[in-house]
């Protein structure tokens, strides 16, 4: 799938760092494969959701935009769904690097359109 969150609202890291305060309260944390949802376009098109993963590449901070990859810890074991997402940071916002376990919180948006969609 190709589904891109937008991190407009909060981003903090799961393991101890201080995570930013939002201006609403957190909505419940999803699976990754249900934001993806099993079609072209994610069923949370234009929604804002909350995530968990483990960064799987953080992205080069010379290239923009910035953005990083978030792999589900859990896999939902459907083939329909990714259980991947790509995450786009917002100008100024802090570098995470590998491995890292997030939980963020954005709108979701689709870059390009239909099947050619991300």
């Amino acid at each position: 799938m190709r589904v891109v969150l937008a991190v407009c609202l909060s981003l903090g890291l799961l393991s101890g760092c201080r995570a930013a305060t939002p201006a609403k309260s957190a909505p419940p944390v999803l699976p990754i494969g249900s934001v993806q949802g099993p079609g072209a376009q994610s069923p949370m098109l234009g929604q804002r959701v909350a995530v968990e993963g483990v960064a799987v590449y953080a992205g080069d901070p010379a290239l923009p935009p910035a953005g990083l990859y978030l792999q589900s810890a859990a896999v939902d074991a459907d083939p329909r769904t990714s259980d991947a997402i790509y995450v786009e940071l917002p100008a100024g916002a802090p570098r995470y690097g590998r491995d890292q376990l997030l939980r963020i919180t954005g709108t979701v948006i689709e870059l390009g359109k239909g099947e050619d969609s991300m």
